[in-house]
């Protein structure tokens, strides 16, 4: 009489077997899939090209890592988005909460070269696939720590008149306890620039609906980098000296109202400031230090409210031109459009300054009407 097997006596045979075969997927299928999955979705959904390092995957940890990621026009050796190492812990618990739950996401030496192109838009926006229907809604998805280390932006805005460019460097930032759903989460930048300005901002975001509440410091600010982004709104131009603000702020994007800032800060400093009339070589105004106090803004009332703004150290070179006009008037007078975007108009928008205080003033006035011309000077300070 021979032995007869039953059926479950391959069961511990067939386990290790489907473990290793599992493994198998994971460390060599799942890299070699992901690669050709995300290679073919950036040449046909976007039109870029996509260059991959070393893609590992631990089907065990269930972890991800992925090296010397860019992402560039084709033909091109200068990346849009390009990262040294991308490091993702997926969480079991999303295989049955059908929710992408990660414990942490690490993304080393990111770098992204930001261009507002000569009509306006925005080179970025084309690394989004277009939407083929209604739905924008975010999957479910919950993070416990994203970190971000060592990264870098190019910004150029080839849009405006003087085509100014920034660079940020390094740029470090933390979201923690984040989910896509109206709970947000908690979220921390620090970054600078070349030329030593620094912004530190923090507070909680949320993407569902999209808004934003929290506090930033903005130290050593260029006043040459302003009026570089902001040229084609100033009727001025400021050539020398820097700011340094801080305060906090709501800003939120709700159907029907659209766009709403609220921002409070309670103090804007600029020292050694120098301002000058478009086109002419010489300064005609100083200010070593003014101090705004209590600023107000908001979107939605369009209107900016400050208690007090006090100005130490004035100096400024006036005359009347032989036309009967003064030279001031050049410095208020509105920018010129013609060769770039127009200003955003500011008809709607109302100000209300409380108090001013001027200390230790020092004007020099020449009546160019006259012949020769008639200097005078007046100076003052403080009582």
């Amino acid at each position: 009489m021979g032995f007869v097997r039953k059926p479950w006596f391959f069961i511990p045979a067939l386990i290790p077997l489907a473990l290793g075969l599992y493994a198998m997927a994971g460390y060599w299928l799942a890299p070699r899939l992901i690669r050709s999955e995300a290679t073919a979705f950036v040449d046909e959904a976007l039109g870029k090209s996509l260059a991959l390092g070393e893609i590992r995957v631990d089907p065990f940890r269930f972890t991800l890592d992925v090296h010397d990621l860019a992402i560039g026009e084709k033909g091109h050796d200068r990346p849009m988005v390009a990262l040294d190492h991308l490091f993702a812990d997926l969480e079991g618990s999303s295989l049955w909460e059908r929710s992408w739950n990660l414990s942490q996401v690490r993304v080393e030496g990111p770098y992204l070269d930001a261009r507002i192109r000569p009509d306006g838009s925005l080179n970025l926006a084309d690394l989004v696939p277009r939407s083929e229907g209604p739905d924008t809604s975010l999957p479910s998805a919950r993070l416990q720590a994203l970190t971000v280390s060592g990264g870098r932006i190019d910004f150029a805005d080839h849009s405006r008149r003087l085509e100014p460019t920034k660079t940020l460097s390094p740029i470090d930032f933390t979201l923690k306890d984040f989910r896509t759903t109206a709970e947000g989460g908690g979220f921390r930048l620090a970054t600078a620039s070349e030329e030593g300005e620094r912004l530190e901002w923090s507070g909680h975001l949320s993407l569902q609906p999209l808004e934003s509440d929290g506090r930033f410091t903005v130290t050593g600010l260029r006043a040459d980098s302003v009026y570089a982004f902001f040229s084609d709104a100033l009727p001025m131009q400021l050539t020398a000296g820097s700011f340094d603000l801080g305060g906090d702020y709501r800003f939120e994007v709700a159907p029907g109202t659209g766009m709403q800032l609220e921002a409070h800060l309670p103090e804007i400093r600029a020292d050694a400031l120098a301002l000058r009339a478009r086109d002419v070589e010489d300064d005609w105004v100083t200010i070593p230090e003014a101090v705004l106090q209590g600023t107000r803004l908001s979107l939605r009332e369009q209107h900016v409210g400050i208690d007090s703004m006090r100005v130490r150290g004035l100096a400024a070179s006036l005359w009347r031109e032989a036309d009967g006009r003064l030279n001031i008037e050049r410095l208020l007078a509105p920018p010129d459009t013609r060769s770039g975007p127009a200003a955003p108009s500011g008809d709607d928008w109302t100000l209300d300054l409380d108090a001013v205080a001027i200390e230790a003033g020092d004007v020099r006035f020449e009546d160019r009407m006259v012949s020769p011309a008639g200097p005078c000077r007046s100076s003052w300070r403080r009582p």
